[in-house]
């Protein structure tokens, strides 16, 4: 540093031995004071940002980058970094926000600024769901650069999303074709081959990926995987032993070889894969959750309690695993340690909406309709923005016959964001069943046709719209949305149902039986079972 005093790399590694060392304060202090010496060099801002993130300090990296934003309105690749970082880090409308800020500050549209920026956004809104959005952001990059592989990666993925095996391969074709040795080209045209039902062709493609790279975990991975759908296990367990050969340590691929091992009802042998992985990393869950999954295909619910308890002591914020261990305490009776796991995360963080709504979920299977209500209304006040509480509310109360106060948890989910479109379209399909009126038909049209101009290719979406216009009459409409919907979930049994309803009141009997008859054949209730039968038995 004394030698060479304008090459900031080396106080960057003088950082990075501090922090290694627990000297943590002396390594944020070196760095703020490399930014003070040098407010306006974007390279070393970046530099410290990356610093930051690669030790997973995501606060202060996103610190550095908006004081460098501050500093510098007019600075594009420091709002690239700040949208990545948003996206990475799961804020997907931060991140959608921050390209487009991008986009409209660089003034050559074609420039690689410009370019980075729309592809960001069309990833931000691709992770969002928003496919149409995204579409419309990587095809303008193509227009501009046709060759970007970046944007062929993201439209492939787009389609990827969209079930069109066949254009997703186009995409990835013209990837391998630019970057011949691009490995993750290969990984995502074998996905696309798959999707097709062309396995030889997804096989050769996973294959090139690995001549390239034959120490690559992503494409060994990616075998074993499509071998164990195969069910052929040997091979599938030799790629993986090939991962473990180069990385013991690896608890991912340690977890696969123990589900293999389950695909196979070697129970012991998954015992002792998943219990390694619990004796190479103590401190973190998955080995404690693969056991608990183990001991639940076995009904043994005590010790998935308590494998799953002492993977929620490791994880603490993990909502899943939380859910997970207050379920098994319901499914053994154990009611009072259930709202006990509850009211204690309560008391941790008083803004936790999830504790409550999963203590109201107690509630509901104890079948205490008032306790659950207070414990979702504790949630409400707890985090009155948090989406999910609504939609959980809106259900309890269509389970309860309680239709009006179902539309005001919708309502009042959509007064927070009115493009949520998972609450359009629960208040449409309540609209549709439970309304008496037209007023409640047309409302129910308006909100499920504008939830799918935000996801247009969303099922769901598609048979409540469908099943509106069923219930309209208008049948022109409803059929090609419903048919529509059935393609993309063929098995969904309200789907089959909404499906052969319509026609056979388009006068379509046989085809009306076989989409009736694939409904009742479905495990479970839903929403027109006795309908569907009482429908089958009048033909």
């Amino acid at each position: 540093i004394e030698l060479e005093p304008k090459e900031h790399s080396y106080r960057i590694t003088l950082a990075g031995l501090y922090w290694n060392t627990g000297q943590r304060e002396e390594a944020r202090d070196l760095l703020q004071a490399l930014l003070v010496e040098r407010p306006d060099d974007e390279a070393v801002r970046l530099d410290v940002t990356g610093f930051y993130l690669s030790r997973r300090a995501v606060a202060e990296a996103q610190k550095v980058l908006e004081e460098g934003i501050r500093q510098d309105k007019e600075s594009a690749k420091l709002r690239l970094a700040l949208g990545d970082l948003y996206r990475n880090t799961g804020r997907t409308e931060r991140a959608a926000a921050v390209f487009q800020e991008t986009i409209n500050l660089v003034k050559d549209p074609a420039g690689p600024d410009a370019l980075r920026a729309k592809n960001g956004l069309a990833q931000a809104y691709l992770l969002r769901g928003e496919l149409e959005k995204a579409k419309s952001s990587v095809e303008e990059v193509l227009k501009e650069s046709p060759n970007n592989v970046d944007g062929h990666m993201i439209k492939g993925n787009i389609l990827l999303r969209k079930g069109d095996g066949g254009g997703a391969v186009a995409e990835f074709r013209t990837i391998v074709g630019e970057k011949p040795q691009f490995v993750p080209g290969f990984l995502l045209l074998a996905q696309a081959h798959l999707l097709n039902n062309e396995t030889a062709l997804a096989q050769e493609s996973l294959q090139n990926a690995l001549k390239i790279d034959p120490g690559s975990r992503e494409a060994l991975l990616a075998l074993a995987r499509f071998h164990a759908m195969r069910k052929e296990y040997p091979k599938s367990q030799g790629y993986l032993g090939r991962i473990l050969e180069k990385n013991p340590d690896d608890i991912e691929v340690r977890a696969e070889m123990g589900d293999l091992y389950m695909a196979q009802k070697e129970e012991e042998r998954a015992k002792s894969a998943y219990a390694e992985i619990r004796r190479r990393a103590p401190k973190h869950p998955l080995g404690c959750v693969k056991m608990g999954a183990l001991y639940m295909s076995q009904k043994d619910w005590g010790r998935a309690e308590a494998e799953f308890r002492e993977a929620v002591q490791l994880d603490p914020r993990n909502r899943d695993l939380f859910a997970t261990q207050v379920n098994l305490c319901v499914r053994q009776g154990k009611i009072g340690d259930a709202v006990s796991a509850c009211e204690e995360r309560i008391r941790r963080d008083g803004k936790d909406a999830f504790a409550w709504n999963v203590l109201a979920q107690v509630y509901v299977s104890q079948k205490s309709r008032p306790k659950a209500e207070e414990a979702f209304r504790g949630a409400i006040a707890a985090n009155p923005d948090d989406l999910e509480t609504y939609m959980l509310l809106g259900r309890f109360y269509i389970a309860g016959d309680e239709n009006q106060k179902a539309v005001r948890a919708y309502e009042a989910a959509l007064a927070k964001k009115p493009d949520f479109w998972p609450a359009a379209n629960d208040l449409a399909w309540l609209l549709c069943d439970r309304g008496t009126t037209q007023a409640d038909l047309d409302k129910a049209l308006s909100l499920a046709q504008n939830a799918l101009q935000i996801r247009p290719d969303e099922p769901v979406l598609l048979d409540t719209l469908g099943w509106v216009q069923f219930r309209r009459g208008d049948l022109d409409r409803a059929i090609p949305n419903l048919e529509r919907a059935q393609a993309k979930l063929p098995d969904h049994p309200e789907i089959n149902y909404h499906l052969g309803m319509a026609y056979m009141k388009a006068g379509k009997r046989e085809q009306g039986k076989g989409y009736l008859e694939k409904a009742v054949a479905a495990k479970g209730d839903f929403p027109g079972r006795e309908e569907a039968g009482k429908a089958l038995a009048g033909i």
